[in-house]
């Protein structure tokens, strides 16, 4: 699997890294392209239930830790998790 972290943290961010190790994680790191988000939104926003249909559960980013521990504890239950930030 993979994780991507997009644009830059403002401060410091930790976490356990146990998830990471034991799946083998790749984790990538990946700026904002901020002038290619208005033809992707479109895109979603014409798309939704296609889009939607490919997220296995959304989470509040303060669950963050309980959607990597549902994760780890049944990997064949999940093909996309979506953390929502805001």
């Amino acid at each position: 699997g993979r994780v991507v972290y997009v644009g830059y943290a403002k401060k410091e961010v930790c976490y356990d890294t146990t998830p990471f190790v034991r799946k083998e994680l790749d984790i990538l790191g990946a700026r904002n392209a901020l002038r290619e988000f208005p033809a992707v939104i479109k895109m979603i926003e014409q798309n939704e239930e296609l889009f939607l249909s490919l997220v296995s559960r959304m989470y509040p980013f303060d669950q963050t830790a309980a959607a990597l521990a549902d994760w780890d504890a049944e990997p064949a239950k999940f093909a996309k998790i979506l953390i929502e930030v805001a």
